[in-house]
Order: C-alpha cells, then structure tokens, then sequence
C-alpha cells in the first residue's frame, strides 16, 4: 500500500504543474482517479473524473468524455448503483460507436454484461457478451477474445448450463496457450475442470486439474491450491462411487491432501470441510467413506472432523442445537450426529 500511497503522493504533485493544461491535465487527473478507485478511496476517484470529463466537454473531446464516462461506470458499479452505472456504460458505448472505436466498444458491452449480470440479469448479460464477441472477432483481438470467452463460461456455469460452459472455457484456454499467457491458461484449465466436474466427467476434470495444479505450482501463483482442491473433491468421489476401475485413487487422494498442506494447513482444512459438507449432499454416507479414507489421508482429515463432532455430541446432551450451527457446517454435524446416536462415534475409528 505504501507504494501506491506514493503513486498518489506523486500525482497529486503532477496536478499542480498541468493546471489549465487542457488535456494534458485531464490525463493526470485519470490517473489519479484510477489510483484513488485502487485504494478504495471511491469519493475521490469520481472526483477525479468528473473534474477530467469537465475538461474534455469543454475541449470537445468525445474520445476523453467516453474514457471518463467509462470509469465512472465503475465507480457506481463499486458503488453497487447499478442503474447509475448502467447509464454511465450505455453513454460510453454511445460515443464509442460515434467515433467507430469498436475495441472501446466491446469493453462498453462487457461492462454491461458484468452489471447485468450482478443484478442476476443472466439472458440480458448474455446478449451483451455476444455484442461484445462479436466485434471482437472482426477486429481479431485473442487476449480479448479469450477473456470474453472466460466470461461466457462463467455465464453459463452460473446458469447451471454446463455443458455450454466447458465450450466457452475450453475455447479460451487455448487461445490462452496459444498466445503463451501461461498463468491465464492454467486458471482457464481450472474453470474448465469445474464445468467438467458438473458434469460427473471426472476422469477429464482430473486432467484438466493436473495441468492447471503443475502450471501453476511452476509460477509460484497460490491459485495452485484451487487445483489441488479440485482433485481432493474428485478422488473422494472416486472413493464414495467404488471406482474400481481408477485403483490409484488412494494414492491420489493422500498427494492431493499434500498438496492442500503445501498451500497452508488452514486453508486445507477449511477447504476440506466444506467438500465434506457439499459431498454430503450428494451420498448421506460421505462421513462413513471419509473416516474410511482418512487412513490414506492422515490424521489431519479425521482432525478436522473432531471439532464437528464436539458440537454433534453437545446437541445429543441438548446443550445446544442444530440450528445453532453454522450453516456451512450444518449438514456434516448432522450426519455426524446420526452416528453418535447409533453409538459409533468417528472418535473410534483410527487413523494410521
């Protein structure tokens, strides 16, 4: 922060020097703004550009009043004033179209797209996305195109369409890989291994999280751990469904649990409740099989069960309840609470 505290610093001193320099202030004054929005200081940043778009109205300047335009829809998207920044986007675009710049353009329908789809306005933000494509592919722009392609993923995997989803992700990770942007590509092969894994194809989601965990793990880039999460979810399954055909899986699932280990233990804990609680949905034994498992896993799976089983056994005692529970953790207690009440604690099985 102490960096950009400087940056600031710096261009507050640059205003003073371009005063009632026409464009050349305006400039200094967007820079400024962006650095104020950066810092979370919002007030300031749409100061900043309004002050900028003030001086471009009087220059004429529709290029400089589309800019600013622009980032003060991101100002009140921040803002979550959606339709102020809706209006802010839609004025942009206007004179984007004016002046023929369709690049600006596309990032316009973009930005209404990521609005549109705050507001939970899917179809709306769909469409928008498409008007975006497809200026993007006349003037031939592949990290545009690839992003826009991510956000059409996204889309689709929000609208539980996940077929269409794995497409979108699976076109924007090669463009990725084609233009050699090696860390957009790895995450690109995680949101592709997500979509796959909606769908129950796991053996192609495990691919998918193995390229992206070794990527990444190569770039030092913590995301790594999202890969390796993946693959901890995908071999329980695999333990849960008896794939017999896969016989590595143990072996599989005690490296991922490595893996999350590296990312930082708290991190691996957390992230493996919550499969826990999400695998519970699916097979009510998840708990069984996890204890089960927990002998390839080390003490460190079955460790982070015993917090939940304290409060399954205060809620036996009436001590306190289910509801009182954290909803995140509400389905893991009462799975285990089902055991206690049945005699067979997880406290009795052991871990090797």
């Amino acid at each position: 922060m102490n960096g950009l505290n400087d940056v600031i610093t710096g261009l507050e001193k640059d205003i003073d020097d371009v005063r009632g320099k026409g464009e050349e202030e305006a400039k200094i004054r967007i820079k400024l703004g962006f650095a104020y929005a950066v810092s979370g200081e919002i007030e300031k940043a749409e100061k900043e550009y309004s002050k900028a778009f003030e001086i471009y109205r009087k220059l004429k300047n529709d290029s400089g009043k589309a800019t600013c335009y622009g980032n003060l829809g991101v100002i009140y998207g921040m803002k979550e004033d959606f339709e102020k920044a809706m209006e802010y986007y839609n004025k942009a675009l206007e004179l984007h179209d004016k002046l023929g710049l369709k690049k600006e353009a596309a990032q316009d329908y973009i930005n209404l797209s990521l609005v549109n789809k705050s507001i939970n306005n899917l179809e709306e933000a769909e469409k928008l996305l498409k008007s975006a494509l497809d200026i993007i592919l006349e003037v031939e722009d592949k990290e545009k195109l690839a992003s826009v392609y991510s956000l059409l993923g996204k889309l689709k995997f929000d609208m539980e369409k996940f077929d269409k989803s794995a497409i979108y992700f699976s076109k924007a990770e090669d463009i990725y890989e084609e233009i050699e942007d090696n860390e957009a590509c790895a995450l690109g092969a995680i949101n592709l291994a997500s979509a796959l894994q909606a769908q129950t194809k796991l053996e192609e989601a495990e691919k998918s999280y193995i390229k992206a965990f070794n990527m990444l793990k190569e770039l030092n880039r913590a995301e790594f751990s999202k890969a390796a999460l993946g693959l901890f979810e995908i071999y329980i399954i695999y333990a849960i469904s008896d794939y017999n055909h896969n016989k590595n899986y143990k072996e599989k699932m005690k490296q991922a649990y490595g893996f999350l280990k590296d990312a930082g233990a708290q991190e691996a804990l957390e992230g493996i409740i919550k499969n826990f609680n999400g695998l519970l949905k699916v097979n009510p034994g998840f708990v069984e099989v996890a204890v089960k498992e927990s002998i390839c896993l080390g003490e460190g799976a079955l460790e982070t069960l015993r917090p939940l089983e304290i409060a399954a056994q205060k809620i036996e005692k009436g001590e306190t309840s289910l509801e009182d529970v954290d909803m995140e953790y509400r389905d893991v207690v009462g799975s285990i609470l089902e055991r206690i009440k049945h005699s067979s604690p997880l406290s009795s099985h052991k871990t090797g």
